[in-house]
């Protein structure tokens, strides 16, 4: 091979690799480009593609809503389903956002319970007859006259509602089914276990069964009270050693009024609970006939008790000795 050939064999050769090394980078820069593009694509094709954290879904229902759902769980590939406790309505929502052509839409909402004052508990999906079903319980407040503990199944593919309630009015409690559940023995069994074994259906406390029993002994009373034109109108009233209240919490009983012989306090949403010092002797003296029917204001008023109620903006005078109620609202309309 003359120098002549030789020099251009070389110069082949580089030429060829300049051509390989060209190629490769070329590779790795398109390989880098779509790790790139991958990267910027991955939080939005990854909701279609994977199981969402929870940190996620939290994130798609605040941008939606801006408000923070209480529990949320991913039902499908592009569905999520949240329960969130609305203090604004006093009720729990059940609702189920779809993803539709990259956009999560809200395709159901469902009201879990109303009348209730707390987020439901013990929510998590379960599975029975090869299906899965929402499960939470909950409790639905009606003053001091009863309550309902609800445990339910929830239905998410046909939006139905399996429950047994426990269902307690004055002095006598009863388990109430719902009419779907006798087509369902599984689903009846499950809720059955949850439902007779629950520590809410245990009995209530001295201050509930004082609460009710004031309720109870004065039903009539209370009517003609609330009709009444100013007469005074006898309650009974029954004191007890017990201590239905305690005299140092100051945090759940912001109502207060003392004099010479008696401390009697209230709350948001609460009776009003008596305390005679000269017996050491606790009563009741308001009990809630519904939810709204709590104390707004007490105080004495020349040895008598003045009470200020929510609901209907009744005031009663308390002779509290005597236990003599006059409606003052009627009686100042009378004079006027």
């Amino acid at each position: 091979m003359n120098k002549a050939h030789v020099e251009q064999y070389t110069a082949d050769k580089d030429k060829m690799f300049f051509h390989r090394k060209s190629l490769f980078m070329s590779i790795i820069l398109l390989k880098t480009i779509c790790i790139l593009l991958a990267a910027c694509c991955f939080p939005a094709c990854s909701q279609f593609n994977r199981q969402l954290t929870e940190q996620e879904r939290i994130r798609i229902f605040q941008e939606k809503f801006a408000v923070l759902p209480d529990t949320s769980f991913q039902i499908e590939k592009h569905k999520i389903m949240y329960v969130r406790f609305d203090d604004d309505e006093d009720r729990n929502e059940v609702i189920i956002l779809e993803n539709k052509k990259k956009r999560w839409e809200e395709i159901r909402r469902d009201t879990l319970n109303e009348f209730s004052f707390e987020p439901v508990r013990s929510v998590s999906i379960v599975n029975l007859n090869d299906k899965s079903y929402l499960y939470y319980e909950g409790n639905i407040y009606q003053g001091n006259t009863g309550y309902e503990a609800d445990y339910v199944l929830y239905d998410y593919t046909f939006y139905q509602f399996y429950s047994i309630a426990y269902s307690f009015y004055i002095s006598k409690g009863e388990f109430i089914e719902s009419d779907n559940l006798s087509e369902n023995k599984e689903l009846q069994e499950f809720l059955r276990v949850k439902a007779y074994n629950s520590s809410d259906n245990e009995p209530e406390s001295d201050a509930d069964k004082y609460a009710r029993l004031f309720l109870q002994d004065n039903e009539a009373a209370i009517n003609q009270l609330d009709s009444s034109t100013g007469e005074p109108v006898t309650f009974n009233m029954t004191k007890t050693k017990a201590e239905l209240f305690d005299l140092s919490d100051t945090d759940l009983y912001i109502l207060r009024a003392e004099n010479e012989q008696y401390i009697v306090v209230s709350g948001f949403r609460a009776p009003a609970w008596g305390y005679d010092k000269a017996t050491s002797e606790y009563f009741c003296i308001w009990a809630l006939e519904s939810v709204y029917d709590w104390v707004d204001s007490l105080q004495f008023d020349d040895g008598n008790l003045i009470i200020q109620i929510v609901n209907g903006g009744f005031r009663y005078r308390v002779d509290l000795e005597h236990f003599v109620y006059t409606n003052v609202k009627k009686e100042e309309n009378t004079n006027d």
